[in-house]
């Protein structure tokens, strides 16, 4: 166990004195992030062929949400240095767990395993990964090396 700490305290930058991002720091993010991803589907809706019913129109956008919010992070993560517009209001940011930028691999990892965060039940899995790891991780942060941290 103490050679497990001893690995992980490797990758470690001593000078990078950044901590990790609150769980409200997150789930605020999230919720705006969530809010941008919903304004950009209710404005391509119009695009959508009239179904007969509103039923449908709602089953398409919510279809349409899964993939717009994995290729939102992605593009946000990638082309604003781990950041998307819901991180930067919240004040952070992802970083690889040596405190380096994120690579391209990572941020592809870290957010299609954001379907296993959500999983069973509404991010409860990633709650509870959150709290259990040290560097208080989300599954997809685990398998990706990423951390959330405040600027």
């Amino acid at each position: 166990m103490t050679h497990e700490n001893n690995e992980n305290d490797l990758h470690e930058n001593p000078n990078d004195k950044r901590v990790p991002a609150t769980l409200t720091q997150r789930f605020l993010a999230l919720l705006i992030d969530r809010l941008f991803c919903l304004l950009f589907l209710l404005c391509i809706s119009y695009f959508i062929p009239l179904e007969p019913s509103r039923f449908f129109r709602i089953i398409k956008l919510c279809e349409q949400m899964v993939p717009t919010v994995i290729i939102y992070h992605i593009i946000f993560e990638l082309c604003w240095n781990g950041q998307t517009p819901g991180k930067k209001m919240c004040r952070i940011r992802v970083v690889c767990e040596n405190y380096e930028d994120l690579n391209i691999s990572a941020v592809f990892t870290r957010n299609f395993l954001r379907l296993n965060d959500v999983l069973p039940a509404f991010y409860i899995t990633g709650i509870f990964s959150f709290i259990y790891t040290k560097r208080k991780q989300r599954l997809g942060d685990i398998c990706a090396k990423t951390l959330v941290v405040c600027e």
